[in-house]
């Protein structure tokens, strides 16, 4: 309702709030519970939009909801001083998935926010409603700008996925079934074809984030035949491609229950975490040599022929190639091409005892490749929320009676 908390003291039966056209006191009625008292201060003002939903509910009172098939536990990140806990330099989440403290520690030293990000993405369910436009969410624990970026919100990665996929199908072939990583291909290649500008991170024409009220250019190669179709196509398609996820995630039985109490999809979660931290590392060596940046842009250039769509990539966008992002996408996928043994996705969970071959092990990988890419170009975080004082984590769902008049 776009109201701030002015105090926040259920104990006390003490509650006000107020703001965009809306003032709310409470009264003591004993016997009854907490009595709110709700008037009207004018006339309400413009309010962003948020998800109407449990999770997006949970998201907005600081706490990761765990996606109901694979994570099954919430994650509250409001402790009870009302303060969120910064993610970026507290590794609490890593250590109750499970990520080795040694991991953890590189985490805090390098303070990287990409890869919080990603906690977040592949631990919530998949936000938006069926048959609703609405994308938008609030989450008070996470640092920076809307769209802050990271793994699946950085168009450099989803270009090292989308070529490096075909590539792994090209040397898989003949060795196992390459279906599901056939298909995945196919996912991409649709968004990238049917959404460039959402793809391409270009928010300033892109669907998802309103812009193509004002900018037609947002329907441009797409499906639509108008800006609003457009985003309900990538919504319609960012579910689809997440509920598809879903299934092969559980034919790989990735939602049964490890011998720790954890679902093996968290473990996962947990293997790609620390898989990213040392992709990082990696990554900023390789980003050292003077042509790096230049190796960078010769990628793209034998990915896209030398013309097209990755020569306009900074059209709209800002000049250069995030380099760290796409050396990182590219460490990722490497430590499947070199099957390295001191480290990657398999090694970490055969550690856990959990015995994946490296061929279910790697789909399993695309796959969330995938899903974090549906879960990021189907939303948007909306960080211009002045809600006030944060509400503590353990408040949602509180049984006490409120009565509102």
């Amino acid at each position: 309702m776009g109201m701030r908390w002015r105090l926040l003291e259920p104990e006390n039966s003490n509650l006000q709030a107020d703001g965009n056209g809306h003032i709310m006191n409470t009264t003591d009625a004993r016997g009854l519970g907490i009595v709110l008292k709700l008037a009207s201060a004018g006339a309400p003002g413009p309010f962003p939009r948020i998800i109407p939903s449990a999770a997006s509910d949970k998201l907005t009172c600081g706490i990761i909801p765990g996606d109901p098939d694979f994570v099954d536990q919430d994650y509250s990140l409001v402790g009870n001083d009302r303060k969120p806990i910064n993610i970026e330099i507290n590794d609490q989440i890593l250590e109750r998935i499970g990520v080795p403290c040694e991991q953890r520690e590189k985490f805090k030293k390098h303070r990287w926010r990409g890869t919080q990000n990603e906690i977040i993405i592949l631990l919530c369910p998949f936000l938006p409603l069926e048959g609703s436009m609405i994308a938008g969410f609030h989450f008070p624990a996470t640092i920076g700008r809307a769209d802050v970026r990271c793994t699946f919100r950085s168009w450099e990665c989803r270009v090292v996925f989308r070529f490096k996929i075909k590539d792994r199908i090209s040397a898989l072939k003949g060795n196992f079934d390459v279906k599901i990583l056939e298909e995945i291909s196919d996912w991409i290649d649709f968004l990238e074809h049917n959404h460039k500008n959402d793809f391409y991170c270009r928010y300033d024409q892109a669907a998802i984030t309103n812009k193509h009220k004002q900018n037609k250019g947002a329907v441009i190669g797409t499906e639509a035949k108008t800006a609003v179709e457009a985003k309900t196509l990538l919504l319609q398609k960012g579910g689809k491609n997440f509920r598809y996820t879903t299934k092969e995630l559980k034919q790989l039985k990735f939602d049964e229950e490890h011998q720790d109490g954890q679902k093996m999809y968290v473990h996962l979660v947990a293997a790609q975490e620390s898989m990213t931290i040392d992709a990082i590392e990696e990554s900023s060596e390789r980003r050292k040599v003077p042509d790096e940046k230049t190796r960078c842009q010769k990628d793209l250039e034998n990915w896209y022929d030398g013309k097209g769509e990755g020569f306009a990539l900074s059209a709209n966008r800002g000049p250069g190639i995030d380099t760290a992002f796409m050396e990182s996408a590219k460490s990722h996928v490497m430590s499947f091409e070199a099957k390295k043994s001191h480290r990657g996705i398999t090694k970490f969970l055969h550690r856990k005892d959990i015995n994946y071959s490296e061929e279910d092990v790697e789909v399993a990988w695309w796959l969330l490749m995938l899903r974090g890419t549906a879960w990021a170009m189907s939303t948007r975080r909306i960080d211009k929320l002045q809600f006030g004082e944060f509400i503590t984590s353990s408040f949602y769902g509180n049984k006490t009676p409120i009565w509102i008049t």
